[in-house]
């Protein structure tokens, strides 16, 4: 005998599935509510994808900002170097991205570093004034990344709910 919900043989012996709990012996209540908390758990998982895809998007959003700040400094000041570095660094954050269905938390948390390794980098060479001058964007691309950190937990905290979907 299979478990009408997911296929899995199972034993004649108690009330719901091993793999998936579906409760085969149960009334068609049961297993109507059964259906019912499944469709929702499936909304959450769609939910918890689109937050990753979200959490992936700001950090593409914060290697374009990098790219465009190297570039402008490149422009101004006629300097290789600065191009080349933050054209690493936005490599870097672009691959996070793209990394980031893999392990969401560790990858936030690159990007997170990286960035605050650029400032500090940036704050050495050129001193603490620098951390001062183009603040606005800074604020924004921290928000992006904290904001993707929260939203990359609560895709983690949704999947564990529901690995039986998955």
């Amino acid at each position: 005998m299979n478990c009408e919900n997911c296929n899995t043989p199972i034993s004649g012996v108690g009330t719901v599935c091993h793999h998936c709990q579906f409760p085969y012996n149960g009334t068609i209540e049961e297993k109507d509510l059964f259906y019912g908390k499944q469709i929702s758990q499936k909304q959450e998982l769609q939910e918890a994808n689109k937050n990753l895809k979200k959490a992936a998007n700001s950090l593409f959003v914060v290697a374009g900002i990098m790219l465009f700040n190297g570039i402008v400094i490149y422009l101004s000041a006629d300097s290789p170097i600065d191009l080349i570095f933050f054209g690493i660094v936005s490599i870097c954050l672009l691959t996070f991205g793209f990394l980031l269905n893999k392990a969401p938390s560790i990858f936030i948390i690159a990007g997170l570093s990286l960035i605050t390794l650029v400032y500090i980098l940036l704050a050495i060479a050129n001193g603490p004034e620098v951390l001062f001058k183009g603040i606005i964007f800074k604020i924004i691309i921290y928000t992006l990344l904290i904001k993707a950190l929260v939203e990359t937990n609560n895709a983690k905290n949704i999947r564990n709910l529901n690995k039986s979907l998955m």
